[in-house]
């Protein structure tokens, strides 16, 4: 946590305190319009790969992921009521989950740049990968 943030009542506090978005941000219809991606040094950053092998990666761990949901759970991620998608980064295996399930079934989390402090998380509806710094997304 912050060393400027000591205890919970602090962090109550900073909450409370924290800039309001003024306008919610719009879902992202992965299927309609695919969102912008952060630049290929972001991109291999995170993954180590970029672009069109980066996304190949995605896609194969997703369909993996429904595959076992099928054979374990007797139904797809599509029939999920809720997935959270640890680690989430740049959003790669996010938008390959948003082609399975509605938008309110994903929560994303993801460390901060420096990796010293707790995750980020996204609420449903928070689906934003174009690099784009969210004020009310992050707890530090």
């Amino acid at each position: 946590m912050d060393e400027s943030i000591c205890t919970v009542d602090e962090l109550i506090h900073a909450f409370a305190r924290a800039e309001t978005l003024a306008v919610l941000p719009p879902v992202v219809d992965v299927l309609r319009v695919a969102p912008p991606n952060p630049p290929e040094s972001v991109q291999a950053a995170f993954v180590g790969s970029s672009y069109l092998t980066a996304y190949a990666e995605a896609a194969s761990f997703v369909r993996v992921a429904d595959q076992w949901s099928e054979r374990h759970r007797n139904q797809g991620l599509a029939a999920s009521r809720l997935i959270v998608d640890f680690g989430s980064g740049w959003g790669r295996i996010s938008r390959f989950l948003l082609a399975h399930v509605r938008p309110s079934a994903l929560v994303r989390s993801r460390r901060r740049p420096a990796d010293d402090g707790p995750c980020q998380f996204d609420p449903p509806r928070r689906q934003h990968d174009d690099g784009r710094a969210i004020p009310a997304d992050s707890v530090s």
